[in-house]
C-alpha cells in the first residue's frame, strides 16, 4: 500500500476533513495522503493544517482558491506513487477495500482503473456501524464505446453504468495524468472528467458494501442554472480529440441536466 496515495481537495470544512482522516488511518497500513486546501480562511486554514499534523502519513498544502480541480490537480503532480486515488473531504473509501484494489490492479495489467461503486447514505459514521462489509465482491468490465459514454453521462440506465464519482476510484498515476484537464466550472466540473476516463482508460467496476459512501446533501450539487449547464456542454465540447463525438456528448448534456435543473426549480 505504500505505492498508493489519496488526494483530498478541502475547503472550509475542517470537521469533516478530521474526521475523514481517522477513517483513513484507523489500520495501520502504509499509504501516503495529500490534502489541498483550496483557500480555506486564515482561521479554518490553521485548523486544517493542525489536524493534517496529526498523522505521519498526511502533507499538507495550501492554495488560493481555484476550484476542486485545480486542487486535484495539485495534489496530483506533487504524488510520487504509482497508485492514486481523489476523495472529497467529507467522504469515505475502505481501506480494506483499496487494498484489494491495488493488489488487482498490480495482478491484472490490463486494467487503468478501478471504480468502487458508492452507496449514498444520511449519515457515514452511522452507516459504519450498523452494517457489516460483504465478503462477497460483484465486478465487471466498463466499457468504453461511445454508447457506454452516453450512458455513463446520463447516469441510466442504473444497471448499465460504472458508478464512478471523484471519490471513488483507484487510478494507475501515469494514466490519469495524461487524460487529467483542469476544469474551471463552477458546478460539475467532475463530469468532463468522467467522460475522458470512461473513454479513453480500461477499467473495472466493483460492487461490495460500504466500501464506498457518499454523504447525501443538497449542496452545490444539487442546485444548478442554465448558464452552468451551458459551460458544462462547452467544457465538454473543448476536449481535445474527436470533435463530432465531443458535439454530441455537449448536446447529451443539455437535454439531460436542462429538465433536471427545472423539476428542482419546481420542487423549490
Amino acid at each position: 500500500m505504500n505505492n498508493l496515495t489519496i488526494i483530498i481537495p478541502t475547503f472550509n470544512r475542517p470537521d469533516k476533513l478530521n474526521r475523514t482522516l481517522n477513517l483513513l488511518n484507523k489500520k495501520n497500513y502504509k499509504f501516503n495522503i495529500i490534502v489541498v486546501d483550496d483557500g480555506s480562511s486564515s482561521t479554518n486554514r490553521n485548523k486544517n493544517k493542525k489536524i493534517c499534523q496529526n498523522f505521519i502519513n498526511v502533507a499538507y498544502y495550501w492554495q488560493n482558491n481555484s476550484g476542486p480541480s485545480q486542487a486535484r490537480l495539485l495534489g496530483l503532480l506533487k504524488s510520487q506513487t504509482k497508485y492514486i486515488s481523489f476523495l472529497d473531504c467529507d467522504d469515505y473509501i475502505s481501506i480494506d477495500c483499496i487494498k484489494e484494489v491495488c493488489f488487482l490492479l498490480e495482478k491484472e495489467n490490463k486494467y487503468d482503473y478501478v471504480t468502487i461503486q458508492s452507496q449514498y447514505v444520511t449519515d457515514i459514521e452511522k452507516s459504519l456501524l450498523l452494517t457489516c462489509t460483504q465478503e462477497k465482491t460483484i465486478s465487471r468490465k466498463i466499457k468504453n464505446n461511445l454508447l457506454n459514454t452516453i450512458i455513463e453521462l446520463i447516469g441510466f440506465p442504473i444497471n448499465f453504468i460504472s458508478g464512478w464519482n471523484q471519490s471513488n476510484s483507484i487510478y494507475k498515476r501515469e494514466k490519469i495524468l495524461k487524460i487529467y484537464k483542469v476544469r474551471n466550472l463552477s458546478w460539475a466540473e467532475d463530469i468532463p472528467l468522467k467522460i475522458m476516463v470512461n473513454r479513453f482508460l480500461n477499467g473495472l467496476s466493483i460492487k461490495k458494501n460500504n466500501a464506498s459512501l457518499i454523504e447525501v446533501s443538497h449542496g452545490r450539487g444539487y442546485q444548478y442554472s442554465f448558464k452552468q449547464i451551458i459551460n458544462l456542454a462547452k467544457e465538454i465540447n473543448n476536449n481535445e480529440d474527436k470533435k463530432i463525438v465531443n458535439l454530441i456528448l455537449s448536446i447529451i448534456t443539455i437535454l439531460r441536466y436542462i429538465p433536471s435543473m427545472l423539476i428542482k426549480k419546481l420542487k423549490g
